[in-house]
Protein backbone atom coordinates (compact mmCIF):
# COMPACT_ATOMS: atom_id res chain seq x y z
CA UNK A 1 0.00 0.00 0.00
CA UNK A 2 1.42 3.22 -0.63
CA UNK A 3 1.56 6.23 2.07
CA UNK A 4 -0.96 8.65 2.15
CA UNK A 5 -0.32 11.89 0.01
CA UNK A 6 1.18 14.49 2.00
CA UNK A 7 -1.76 17.19 2.77
CA UNK A 8 -2.02 20.28 0.32
CA UNK A 9 -2.24 23.79 2.38
CA UNK A 10 -5.88 23.98 1.06
CA UNK A 11 -6.70 20.32 2.59
CA UNK A 12 -4.50 21.52 5.51
CA UNK A 13 -6.90 24.58 5.97
CA UNK A 14 -9.97 23.21 5.36
CA UNK A 15 -11.00 22.76 9.35
CA UNK A 16 -9.97 26.50 10.10
CA UNK A 17 -11.78 27.15 7.06
CA UNK A 18 -15.60 25.34 8.41
CA UNK A 19 -15.15 27.02 11.55
CA UNK A 20 -14.58 30.05 10.21
CA UNK A 21 -17.50 30.58 8.08
CA UNK A 22 -19.60 29.25 11.02
CA UNK A 23 -18.09 31.93 13.19
CA UNK A 24 -19.08 34.58 10.29
CA UNK A 25 -22.39 33.40 9.89
CA UNK A 26 -22.88 33.52 13.88
CA UNK A 27 -22.02 37.35 13.54
CA UNK A 28 -23.79 38.28 10.56
CA UNK A 29 -26.96 37.44 12.01
CA UNK A 30 -25.95 37.81 15.89
CA UNK A 31 -26.22 34.04 16.82
CA UNK A 32 -24.17 34.12 19.78
CA UNK A 33 -24.85 30.72 21.12
CA UNK A 34 -22.80 29.03 17.76
CA UNK A 35 -20.14 32.17 17.95
CA UNK A 36 -19.45 31.27 22.07
CA UNK A 37 -18.66 27.53 20.73
CA UNK A 38 -16.50 28.33 16.91
CA UNK A 39 -14.36 31.60 18.29
CA UNK A 40 -12.40 28.98 20.76
CA UNK A 41 -11.74 26.50 17.91
CA UNK A 42 -11.03 29.18 15.40
CA UNK A 43 -6.82 29.57 16.23
CA UNK A 44 -6.88 25.89 17.04
CA UNK A 45 -7.70 24.94 13.47
CA UNK A 46 -4.76 27.04 12.33
CA UNK A 47 -2.20 25.93 14.99
CA UNK A 48 -3.27 22.27 12.93
CA UNK A 49 -2.12 24.01 9.93
CA UNK A 50 1.28 24.35 11.54
CA UNK A 51 1.86 20.85 12.27
CA UNK A 52 0.38 19.72 9.05
CA UNK A 53 2.58 21.66 6.81
CA UNK A 54 5.58 22.56 8.49
CA UNK A 55 6.19 19.37 10.54
CA UNK A 56 9.75 19.44 10.33
CA UNK A 57 10.44 23.13 10.03
CA UNK A 58 13.02 24.36 12.53
CA UNK A 59 11.72 24.53 15.84
CA UNK A 60 12.45 28.27 16.74
CA UNK A 61 10.30 29.84 13.85
CA UNK A 62 7.64 27.19 14.24
CA UNK A 63 7.18 28.35 18.04
CA UNK A 64 7.20 31.82 16.98
CA UNK A 65 3.84 31.38 14.97
CA UNK A 66 2.39 29.04 17.34
CA UNK A 67 3.23 31.53 19.83
CA UNK A 68 1.73 34.18 18.25
CA UNK A 69 -1.58 31.72 17.02
CA UNK A 70 -1.39 30.57 20.90
CA UNK A 71 -2.00 34.41 22.48
CA UNK A 72 -4.75 35.43 19.83
CA UNK A 73 -6.48 32.01 21.08
CA UNK A 74 -6.15 33.86 24.54
CA UNK A 75 -7.07 37.15 23.54
CA UNK A 76 -10.51 35.61 21.67
CA UNK A 77 -10.96 33.81 24.82
CA UNK A 78 -10.54 36.60 27.11
CA UNK A 79 -12.95 39.22 24.96
CA UNK A 80 -15.53 36.92 25.04
CA UNK A 81 -15.93 38.11 28.57
CA UNK A 82 -17.92 41.17 30.06
CA UNK A 83 -16.10 44.34 31.42
CA UNK A 84 -12.94 46.42 31.58
CA UNK A 85 -11.16 43.85 33.03
CA UNK A 86 -11.32 41.24 30.29
CA UNK A 87 -11.10 43.64 27.31
CA UNK A 88 -7.50 44.65 29.47
CA UNK A 89 -6.72 40.85 29.52
CA UNK A 90 -7.47 40.19 25.88
CA UNK A 91 -5.46 43.42 24.85
CA UNK A 92 -2.78 42.45 26.43
CA UNK A 93 -2.90 38.65 25.59
CA UNK A 94 -2.67 40.16 21.72
CA UNK A 95 -0.02 42.37 22.37
CA UNK A 96 1.85 39.35 23.12
CA UNK A 97 0.70 38.03 19.78
CA UNK A 98 2.12 40.46 18.05
CA UNK A 99 5.33 40.80 19.71
CA UNK A 100 6.00 37.03 19.02
CA UNK A 101 5.00 38.14 15.39
CA UNK A 102 7.53 40.53 15.33
CA UNK A 103 10.32 38.30 16.55
CA UNK A 104 9.32 35.84 13.86
CA UNK A 105 8.85 38.18 10.71
CA UNK A 106 12.35 39.64 12.01
CA UNK A 107 13.85 36.49 12.23
CA UNK A 108 12.70 34.09 9.69
CA UNK A 109 11.42 36.53 6.64
CA UNK A 110 14.08 37.93 4.53
CA UNK A 111 13.91 41.51 2.59
CA UNK A 112 13.52 44.40 4.04
CA UNK A 113 10.88 47.27 5.71
CA UNK A 114 8.88 48.45 2.76
CA UNK A 115 8.56 52.23 2.23
CA UNK A 116 4.55 52.07 2.00
CA UNK A 117 4.70 50.32 5.55
CA UNK A 118 4.80 54.10 6.57
CA UNK A 119 1.03 54.28 6.14
CA UNK A 120 0.89 52.06 9.08
CA UNK A 121 2.63 54.85 11.10
CA UNK A 122 0.13 57.44 9.83
CA UNK A 123 -2.91 55.03 10.39
CA UNK A 124 -1.57 54.61 14.01
CA UNK A 125 -1.14 58.52 15.07
CA UNK A 126 -4.25 59.02 13.32
CA UNK A 127 -6.48 56.43 15.35
CA UNK A 128 -5.21 57.75 18.11
CA UNK A 129 -6.15 61.19 17.45
CA UNK A 130 -9.58 60.09 17.08
CA UNK A 131 -10.63 57.67 19.69
CA UNK A 132 -7.53 59.13 22.78
CA UNK A 133 -9.75 61.54 23.88
CA UNK A 134 -12.18 58.27 24.53
CA UNK A 135 -9.98 56.01 26.13
CA UNK A 136 -9.62 57.00 29.99
CA UNK A 137 -7.38 54.88 31.58
CA UNK A 138 -7.02 52.83 28.44
CA UNK A 139 -4.90 55.07 26.89
CA UNK A 140 -1.55 54.21 27.85
CA UNK A 141 -2.27 50.57 27.37
CA UNK A 142 -4.16 51.20 23.61
CA UNK A 143 -0.97 53.48 23.13
CA UNK A 144 1.63 50.82 23.58
CA UNK A 145 -0.83 48.19 21.97
CA UNK A 146 -1.21 50.06 18.72
CA UNK A 147 2.21 50.99 18.40
CA UNK A 148 3.21 46.65 18.32
CA UNK A 149 0.58 46.55 15.87
CA UNK A 150 1.45 49.16 13.48
CA UNK A 151 5.27 47.17 14.13
CA UNK A 152 3.95 43.66 13.50
CA UNK A 153 2.17 45.43 9.86
CA UNK A 154 5.39 46.78 9.04
CA UNK A 155 7.71 44.12 9.67
CA UNK A 156 5.75 41.76 7.86
CA UNK A 157 6.23 43.88 4.77
CA UNK A 158 9.84 42.24 4.89
CA UNK A 159 7.87 39.33 3.27
CA UNK A 160 5.66 38.38 0.49
CA UNK A 161 1.97 39.96 -0.52
CA UNK A 162 0.36 37.24 1.54
CA UNK A 163 2.35 38.65 4.83
CA UNK A 164 2.09 42.23 4.11
CA UNK A 165 -1.68 41.79 3.41
CA UNK A 166 -1.93 39.82 6.62
CA UNK A 167 -0.20 42.30 8.74
CA UNK A 168 -2.45 45.04 6.63
CA UNK A 169 -5.74 43.27 7.86
CA UNK A 170 -4.56 43.00 11.43
CA UNK A 171 -4.74 46.89 11.30
CA UNK A 172 -8.49 47.52 9.31
CA UNK A 173 -9.66 44.91 11.77
CA UNK A 174 -8.49 46.11 15.10
CA UNK A 175 -9.45 49.75 13.61
CA UNK A 176 -12.34 48.94 12.81
CA UNK A 177 -12.75 47.20 16.68
CA UNK A 178 -11.57 50.34 17.80
CA UNK A 179 -14.13 52.41 16.00
CA UNK A 180 -17.01 50.55 17.81
CA UNK A 181 -15.59 50.29 20.89
CA UNK A 182 -14.86 53.85 21.56
CA UNK A 183 -16.47 56.55 19.20
CA UNK A 184 -19.75 57.26 20.82
CA UNK A 185 -22.08 57.57 17.81
CA UNK A 186 -20.61 56.00 15.26
CA UNK A 187 -22.16 53.17 13.11
CA UNK A 188 -20.27 50.61 11.05
CA UNK A 189 -22.98 48.24 9.37
CA UNK A 190 -22.30 44.52 10.10
CA UNK A 191 -19.35 45.88 12.50
CA UNK A 192 -18.83 42.45 14.45
CA UNK A 193 -19.17 40.39 10.70
CA UNK A 194 -16.36 43.11 9.56
CA UNK A 195 -13.93 42.82 12.41
CA UNK A 196 -13.64 39.33 12.61
CA UNK A 197 -13.78 38.79 8.44
CA UNK A 198 -10.68 40.73 8.51
CA UNK A 199 -8.80 39.36 11.39
CA UNK A 200 -9.36 35.56 10.23
CA UNK A 201 -8.26 36.60 6.92
CA UNK A 202 -4.94 38.17 8.70
CA UNK A 203 -4.33 35.19 10.17
CA UNK A 204 -5.04 32.57 7.73
CA UNK A 205 -2.98 34.99 5.51
CA UNK A 206 -0.16 35.07 8.11
CA UNK A 207 -0.19 31.63 8.84
CA UNK A 208 -0.21 30.49 4.86
CA UNK A 209 3.06 33.14 4.06
CA UNK A 210 4.71 31.80 6.98
CA UNK A 211 4.33 28.04 6.69
CA UNK A 212 4.79 28.00 2.73
CA UNK A 213 8.51 29.73 3.75
CA UNK A 214 8.86 27.01 6.57
CA UNK A 215 8.52 24.18 4.23
CA UNK A 216 10.72 26.03 1.32
CA UNK A 217 13.44 26.53 4.06
CA UNK A 218 13.06 22.72 4.89
CA UNK A 219 13.46 21.27 2.05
Amino acid sequence: MSPSPRLTPARAFVPFFVVSALELVARLFDLDAIATITKPLLMPALALVVFLEAPTAPRGPRVLLLAGLGFSWLGDVLLMGEGLGFFSAGLSAFLLAHVAYVVLFARAVPGRIRPFSLVYVVAYVAMLFLVGPHLGALFVPVLLYGAILATMAAFATRGDRTLALGGGLFMVSDAILAARKFLDGVEIPFGSFLVMLTYLAAQALITASITRALREGVR
